[in-house]
């Protein structure tokens, strides 16, 4: 839940540095806060998946997990620049 705070914060900071033109050094600040937080998060995000999912239904689980991921990928930046 920490990771996720500060991931929010940095996304927020990087909102902010755009709304305000803020220097260089603030938006690099905000990207290594959101990326430290990242390393943090993945990790423990990913060990939560065989927790919640039967052994025998792991591999599909998995395979709709990256799908979804991948279709946010394409779909996300595609509406935001409609």
């Amino acid at each position: 839940m920490i990771a996720l705070l500060a991931i929010s914060a940095g996304s927020i900071g990087l909102s902010l540095v755009s709304a305000f033109q803020a220097p260089i050094a603030i938006t690099y600040g905000c990207l290594f806060l959101a990326g430290l937080a990242r390393a943090f998060q993945q990790p423990a995000k990913a060990s939560l998946m065989p927790l919640l999912v039967r052994r025998r239904d792991f591999p599909n689980a998995v395979t709709w997990n990256a799908a979804a991921f991948q279709l946010a990928s394409v779909l996300g930046p595609a509406a935001a620049g409609a």
